[in-house]
Protein backbone atom coordinates (compact mmCIF):
# COMPACT_ATOMS: atom_id res chain seq x y z
CA UNK A 1 0.00 0.00 0.00
CA UNK A 2 2.89 2.25 0.98
CA UNK A 3 4.12 1.55 -2.63
CA UNK A 4 1.35 2.77 -4.35
CA UNK A 5 0.64 5.93 -2.39
CA UNK A 6 4.28 7.18 -1.07
CA UNK A 7 6.61 4.83 -3.58
CA UNK A 8 9.40 7.33 -2.98
CA UNK A 9 9.02 6.61 0.84
CA UNK A 10 8.46 2.74 0.33
CA UNK A 11 11.94 2.57 -1.37
CA UNK A 12 13.65 3.76 2.42
CA UNK A 13 11.72 1.14 4.14
CA UNK A 14 13.08 -2.06 5.18
CA UNK A 15 9.87 -4.03 4.65
CA UNK A 16 11.47 -7.43 5.63
CA UNK A 17 11.67 -6.45 9.14
CA UNK A 18 7.77 -5.49 9.33
CA UNK A 19 6.56 -6.13 12.80
CA UNK A 20 2.47 -6.41 13.39
CA UNK A 21 1.57 -4.92 16.65
CA UNK A 22 -1.20 -7.21 18.29
CA UNK A 23 -3.19 -4.01 19.15
CA UNK A 24 -6.14 -2.15 17.85
CA UNK A 25 -7.03 1.82 18.26
CA UNK A 26 -10.77 1.75 17.19
CA UNK A 27 -13.66 2.05 19.53
CA UNK A 28 -15.84 -0.68 20.07
CA UNK A 29 -18.67 1.60 19.14
CA UNK A 30 -16.84 1.63 15.59
CA UNK A 31 -16.04 -2.18 14.85
CA UNK A 32 -18.41 -2.62 12.20
CA UNK A 33 -17.83 0.85 10.79
CA UNK A 34 -13.83 -0.15 10.27
CA UNK A 35 -11.10 -2.10 11.72
CA UNK A 36 -7.09 -1.10 11.72
CA UNK A 37 -3.68 -2.30 11.56
CA UNK A 38 -0.88 -1.15 13.00
CA UNK A 39 2.75 -2.01 11.98
CA UNK A 40 6.40 -0.96 12.88
CA UNK A 41 8.96 -0.71 9.87
CA UNK A 42 12.80 0.26 10.28
CA UNK A 43 14.39 2.41 7.69
CA UNK A 44 17.01 1.26 5.78
CA UNK A 45 19.43 4.38 6.52
CA UNK A 46 20.99 3.12 9.84
CA UNK A 47 20.94 7.19 10.84
CA UNK A 48 17.46 6.84 11.09
CA UNK A 49 17.41 5.16 14.43
CA UNK A 50 13.47 5.16 14.89
CA UNK A 51 10.95 2.68 13.18
CA UNK A 52 8.45 4.04 11.40
CA UNK A 53 4.57 3.17 12.80
CA UNK A 54 2.46 2.81 9.91
CA UNK A 55 -1.46 2.96 10.89
CA UNK A 56 -4.32 1.38 8.56
CA UNK A 57 -7.58 2.72 8.71
CA UNK A 58 -9.88 0.03 7.06
CA UNK A 59 -12.99 2.02 6.40
CA UNK A 60 -15.83 -0.46 5.52
CA UNK A 61 -18.74 2.35 4.94
CA UNK A 62 -19.79 2.93 2.05
CA UNK A 63 -20.11 6.46 2.03
CA UNK A 64 -17.55 9.60 2.86
CA UNK A 65 -16.82 10.05 6.71
CA UNK A 66 -16.35 13.98 6.96
CA UNK A 67 -14.88 13.21 10.60
CA UNK A 68 -12.20 11.02 9.39
CA UNK A 69 -9.66 13.69 9.88
CA UNK A 70 -10.69 13.89 13.72
CA UNK A 71 -10.77 10.10 13.94
CA UNK A 72 -6.72 9.57 12.80
CA UNK A 73 -5.48 12.32 15.12
CA UNK A 74 -7.17 10.76 17.88
CA UNK A 75 -6.28 7.04 17.02
CA UNK A 76 -2.62 8.65 15.98
CA UNK A 77 -2.76 10.32 19.48
CA UNK A 78 -3.46 6.85 21.29
CA UNK A 79 -0.22 5.60 19.34
CA UNK A 80 2.16 8.26 20.62
CA UNK A 81 0.17 7.62 24.30
CA UNK A 82 1.48 3.89 24.25
CA UNK A 83 4.86 4.49 23.37
CA UNK A 84 5.57 7.10 26.25
CA UNK A 85 3.46 4.55 28.64
CA UNK A 86 6.02 1.68 27.15
CA UNK A 87 9.18 4.06 27.97
CA UNK A 88 7.97 4.97 31.34
CA UNK A 89 7.27 1.02 32.15
CA UNK A 90 10.90 0.63 31.01
CA UNK A 91 11.65 3.75 33.07
CA UNK A 92 13.60 5.36 30.75
CA UNK A 93 14.41 9.43 31.62
CA UNK A 94 11.57 11.25 31.23
CA UNK A 95 14.20 13.64 28.94
CA UNK A 96 14.81 11.04 26.97
CA UNK A 97 11.34 9.89 26.02
CA UNK A 98 10.23 10.11 22.48
CA UNK A 99 8.01 10.22 19.67
CA UNK A 100 8.12 7.69 17.12
CA UNK A 101 6.87 9.07 13.32
CA UNK A 102 3.25 7.51 12.53
CA UNK A 103 2.63 6.92 8.50
CA UNK A 104 -1.44 7.43 8.92
CA UNK A 105 -2.95 5.62 5.69
CA UNK A 106 -6.75 5.18 5.03
CA UNK A 107 -8.10 2.26 2.95
CA UNK A 108 -11.46 2.54 1.66
CA UNK A 109 -13.68 0.43 -0.44
CA UNK A 110 -16.90 2.20 -1.01
CA UNK A 111 -18.24 2.51 -4.44
CA UNK A 112 -18.87 6.69 -3.40
CA UNK A 113 -15.40 8.56 -4.21
CA UNK A 114 -13.69 10.29 -1.31
CA UNK A 115 -13.55 14.36 -2.70
CA UNK A 116 -13.38 15.27 1.33
CA UNK A 117 -9.89 16.38 2.31
CA UNK A 118 -8.82 14.10 5.89
CA UNK A 119 -8.61 16.99 7.99
CA UNK A 120 -9.69 18.37 11.28
CA UNK A 121 -11.02 21.66 9.94
CA UNK A 122 -13.98 19.73 7.26
CA UNK A 123 -15.61 18.75 10.27
CA UNK A 124 -15.62 22.65 11.57
CA UNK A 125 -16.83 25.88 10.56
CA UNK A 126 -13.89 27.82 10.52
CA UNK A 127 -13.10 31.26 10.47
CA UNK A 128 -10.05 32.21 8.09
CA UNK A 129 -8.26 33.64 10.98
CA UNK A 130 -8.61 30.17 13.32
CA UNK A 131 -7.24 28.04 10.49
CA UNK A 132 -3.28 28.43 11.80
CA UNK A 133 -4.46 27.05 15.14
CA UNK A 134 -6.05 23.81 14.22
CA UNK A 135 -3.87 20.74 14.06
CA UNK A 136 -2.79 19.81 10.52
CA UNK A 137 -1.13 16.38 9.34
CA UNK A 138 -0.99 14.82 6.14
CA UNK A 139 -3.25 11.41 5.64
CA UNK A 140 -2.47 9.00 2.51
CA UNK A 141 -5.64 7.71 1.13
CA UNK A 142 -6.40 4.93 -0.79
CA UNK A 143 -9.59 4.85 -2.34
CA UNK A 144 -9.45 1.42 -4.22
CA UNK A 145 -12.67 1.58 -6.30
CA UNK A 146 -12.05 5.18 -8.09
CA UNK A 147 -8.28 4.93 -8.87
CA UNK A 148 -7.22 4.20 -11.90
CA UNK A 149 -5.67 0.50 -13.47
CA UNK A 150 -2.88 2.08 -14.23
CA UNK A 151 -1.66 3.30 -10.54
CA UNK A 152 -2.20 -0.83 -9.46
CA UNK A 153 -0.26 -1.67 -12.40
CA UNK A 154 2.39 0.71 -12.44
CA UNK A 155 3.32 -0.46 -8.92
CA UNK A 156 3.77 -4.06 -10.00
CA UNK A 157 3.43 -6.02 -6.92
CA UNK A 158 0.80 -8.43 -6.10
CA UNK A 159 -0.73 -6.25 -3.33
CA UNK A 160 -1.54 -3.91 -6.55
CA UNK A 161 -3.03 -6.62 -8.25
CA UNK A 162 -5.36 -7.65 -5.74
CA UNK A 163 -6.47 -4.20 -5.59
CA UNK A 164 -7.48 -4.61 -9.38
CA UNK A 165 -9.45 -7.73 -8.79
CA UNK A 166 -11.38 -5.99 -5.77
CA UNK A 167 -12.21 -3.33 -7.58
CA UNK A 168 -13.37 -4.92 -10.22
CA UNK A 169 -15.96 -6.57 -7.84
CA UNK A 170 -19.00 -5.54 -8.29
CA UNK A 171 -18.36 -5.78 -11.93
CA UNK A 172 -20.26 -8.29 -14.11
CA UNK A 173 -18.81 -11.48 -13.84
CA UNK A 174 -17.20 -11.30 -17.47
CA UNK A 175 -14.96 -8.51 -15.83
CA UNK A 176 -14.44 -10.19 -13.05
CA UNK A 177 -13.21 -13.21 -14.33
CA UNK A 178 -10.55 -11.55 -16.24
CA UNK A 179 -9.09 -9.30 -13.54
CA UNK A 180 -8.61 -12.76 -11.74
CA UNK A 181 -7.13 -14.35 -14.53
CA UNK A 182 -4.40 -11.68 -14.76
CA UNK A 183 -3.98 -12.24 -11.20
CA UNK A 184 -3.89 -15.76 -11.29
CA UNK A 185 -1.22 -15.31 -13.49
CA UNK A 186 1.14 -13.14 -12.70
CA UNK A 187 0.71 -14.64 -8.95
CA UNK A 188 1.81 -17.99 -10.02
CA UNK A 189 5.69 -17.13 -10.21
CA UNK A 190 5.39 -16.19 -6.42
CA UNK A 191 4.18 -19.71 -5.30
CA UNK A 192 8.19 -20.73 -5.46
CA UNK A 193 9.49 -17.07 -4.78
CA UNK A 194 7.84 -16.36 -1.93
CA UNK A 195 4.84 -18.97 -0.26
CA UNK A 196 3.98 -17.18 2.66
CA UNK A 197 3.04 -13.76 0.38
CA UNK A 198 1.20 -16.31 -2.01
CA UNK A 199 -0.88 -18.56 0.34
CA UNK A 200 -2.13 -15.07 1.71
CA UNK A 201 -2.71 -13.61 -1.66
CA UNK A 202 -4.55 -16.83 -3.25
CA UNK A 203 -6.66 -16.54 0.68
CA UNK A 204 -7.81 -13.06 -0.27
CA UNK A 205 -9.10 -14.19 -3.55
CA UNK A 206 -10.67 -16.89 -2.34
CA UNK A 207 -13.13 -14.88 0.11
CA UNK A 208 -13.51 -12.59 -2.73
CA UNK A 209 -14.77 -15.36 -5.11
CA UNK A 210 -16.83 -17.07 -2.04
CA UNK A 211 -18.63 -13.22 -1.46
CA UNK A 212 -18.79 -12.46 -5.13
CA UNK A 213 -22.59 -10.88 -5.51
CA UNK A 214 -23.22 -9.30 -9.00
Amino acid sequence: MVLILASELAERLDFTKTKVENRSIVDDTLRDLVSDMVFTVPFRDDTLRDDLTIYILLEHQSTVDHLMGYRMLSYMCQIWHGQLQEQKNAKAPVSQWRLRPILPIVFYTGEQQWQLPISLSVAMDLPELMTRFVPTHETLLLDVKNETIHTFTEADHPFALLMIVLKQENADEKTLHEALAAALAYLENLATENPELHKHAILYLHYLVFFYTP
